[in-house]
């Protein structure tokens, strides 16, 4: 910002070419996911429509415009995952000290970036595991070595922007503001008890393409309550949009975002279920960065009951995720391997 104005762009111009950076952090996800699903095995039409649903998403749109710092982690979590894996292939501490920056990087940027942690660190133990039981002590010294490097360059990095704001201005680690504190505003607040926010499916939540909140929308008669709705309504439809006058291709958009939801899911459990479907690793890999994700997104939408934290931003790689078991179930289907 202060570059432009220097050499004269108007305020408010420079203000909107902010969103290019953004911009180029969505671009690098995609391109990024488009590599984990290679080293993955994914290949022609299965590659394709996998990369296509990334690539289309909604919401990876509607971010790449945003001027905060979602993007950039989310970024920075998918660069660690990939440089994860390409370690598990090539042991090396080159690649161990890529996963550091890349997984630093992300927890400097936004401390959610946290959640990837899972997932690696299934790769590196499966790795030490591997090597205990050839009771191959040297190499098992070597990665252990190498792990310790990782977090000689990770751990400063993550938790530099938080030790040095409690050191200057006492904010505490991990500190999460109450949305509009202090300005009394409780528009977003939702007050649905914890049964009705997990349980509650009703028919009448699917009426509306658009996340229901009186913020948004004047004529709403209640807040977005069930988080997985509201996960789906953001994903396809975008953050805090209400259009009247897009109603149509809103619900054409929301309802085929709903259909890929239940797709991916089918995929996915049946690509975990079925044997020499997919490595037991990669398996345990992104199975369980998948419920890390999901337990991490309800957990923050309950203890933090606006619409606001509903939104899909704050769970995008389940995108992902979903998206690559798609690519895994139509190349074992392509293949001959299983039917599904």
């Amino acid at each position: 910002l202060h570059a432009q104005t220097v050499f004269g762009v108007p305020l408010v111009i420079a203000a909107q070419n902010c969103q290019f950076p953004t911009l180029l952090y969505a671009m690098f996800t995609i391109v990024t996911v488009y590599k984990i699903f290679i080293e993955l095995g994914i290949r022609k039409t299965a590659l394709c429509v996998s990369t296509a649903i990334v690539a289309l998403t909604p919401v990876l749109i509607c971010m790449g415009g945003m001027m905060n710092n979602d993007m950039l982690s989310i970024m920075f979590v998918m660069l660690s995952l990939l440089a994860a894996i390409k370690w598990y292939k090539n042991q090396c501490a080159k690649n161990i000290l890529k996963v550091a920056l890349f997984f630093g990087l992300g927890m400097f940027t936004k401390l959610s970036a946290w959640i990837v942690a899972v997932p690696i660190a299934v790769i590196f133990i499966t790795a030490l595991v591997k090597k205990i039981i050839a009771k191959d002590k040297k190499q098992f010294g070597r990665l252990f070595g190498q792990m310790w490097a990782f977090l000689g360059v990770a751990a400063p990095l993550s938790f530099y922007w938080s030790i040095r704001n409690f050191v200057r201005f006492g904010v505490p680690i991990g500190y999460i503001p109450e949305p509009y504190a202090g300005t009394g505003d409780k528009t977003q607040l939702i007050t649905n008890p914890v049964w009705q926010r997990l349980f509650d499916f009703n028919l009448n939540q699917f009426s509306y393409p658009f996340t229901v909140s009186p913020i948004s929308n004047e004529n709403a008669t209640y807040n977005e309550y069930n988080p997985l709705v509201a996960l789906l309504k953001s994903a396809s439809i975008g953050l805090g949009v209400d259009e009247s006058d897009t109603l149509i291709p809103a619900y054409f958009m929301f309802w085929t975002g709903v259909l890929i939801a239940v797709v991916s899911f089918i995929c996915m459990i049946a690509v975990l279920v079925k044997k020499h479907s997919m490595p037991v690793l990669w398996k345990a890999v992104f199975g369980l960065f998948y419920v890390a994700e999901m337990v991490s997104y309800y957990i923050f939408c309950i203890k933090y009951p606006y619409v606001c934290t509903e939104e899909i931003r704050y769970a995008v790689p389940v995108i992902f995720i979903g998206a690559m078991f798609i690519g895994i179930a139509l190349k074992n289907v392509f293949t001959g391997k299983t039917k599904f």
